[in-house]
């Protein structure tokens, strides 16, 4: 039987008056890529920056591989071994590919910080996403999903046990989505846990073990995607009959 690498209880998050995480409890399974969905405004970037830090929990507990994080900061989560690609590309401009993806390298959980040893772990790592040739291109001088295969690649220099990805899809066309489901699907043979949050429902329900949906910030459903395709509430709220006829043909 599989541990859980990451579990989420009771997790309350408070802006005033408006209640975006509502008591939502979960836990991910070592090694599975863990969907989660929901309409926007559901709450599902606001549970990332809880894992990760950025913002603090009002109440509940989140625990990785065993210790509570979430009074620690955001760089010590990470060198646990959370890293987390943006929903938005966030990248350095006037530096190479190479470059940005060596900031990861840096910063990241291995405690070694040799440029030389780094510079030879970030060609690695783009070759395995297959920017390797354009190592030396400036940001602004790729393409979008570019850029994203770039954003995955330097959280991977950073080691992570769990990967956090928030919406890698979105913009790009039908043939790039292939291609970023099948590398997330190599990343995690890597043994890397996932977390990914999407609006590309084919493409989440076709790589995910397990899905959780949120509504109004609070869990409405966990399950597999066959059974979150098929659950009355999730299809009035989010998928539609359209989705849930398809899937299940």
């Amino acid at each position: 039987m599989k541990t859980a690498i990451l579990e989420g209880r009771r997790v309350t998050k408070k802006f005033g008056g408006l209640i975006a995480s509502k008591q939502i409890d979960f836990e991910i399974q070592e090694g599975e890529i863990f969907g989660l969905i929901g309409p926007n405004g559901a709450g599902k970037t606001t549970l990332l920056n809880l894992i990760n830090g950025i913002i603090p929990m009002t109440s509940g507990e989140i625990v990785f591989c065993g210790q509570r994080i979430n009074r620690l900061k955001p760089y010590k989560i990470t060198r646990l071994g959370i890293a987390r690609v943006f929903q938005i590309a966030r990248t350095f401009e006037d530096l190479t590919v190479k470059e940005n993806v060596l900031v990861g390298q840096l910063f990241g959980k291995k405690k070694s910080k040799n440029i030389s040893r780094g510079m030879k772990e970030a060609q690695a790592i783009l070759d395995f996403v297959g920017l390797g040739e354009k190592r030396n291109h400036r940001t602004s001088e790729i393409t979008l999903a570019d850029r994203k295969r770039m954003e995955i690649a330097r959280a991977l220099t950073m080691a992570p046990k769990l990967l956090l990805l928030d919406e890698v899809m979105a913009g790009l066309n039908p043939r790039e989505v292939k291609d970023m489901m099948e590398m997330i699907l190599t990343v995690n043979k890597k043994g890397i846990t996932i977390l990914l949050i999407e609006h590309v429902m084919k493409a989440i329900m076709g790589i995910s073990t397990r899905v959780m949906v949120l509504h109004d910030g609070k869990r409405i459903a966990l399950g597999t995607p066959k059974e979150i395709s098929e659950n009355a509430e999730v299809v009035r709220v989010y998928l539609g009959e359209r989705f849930s006829i398809e899937w299940s043909l």
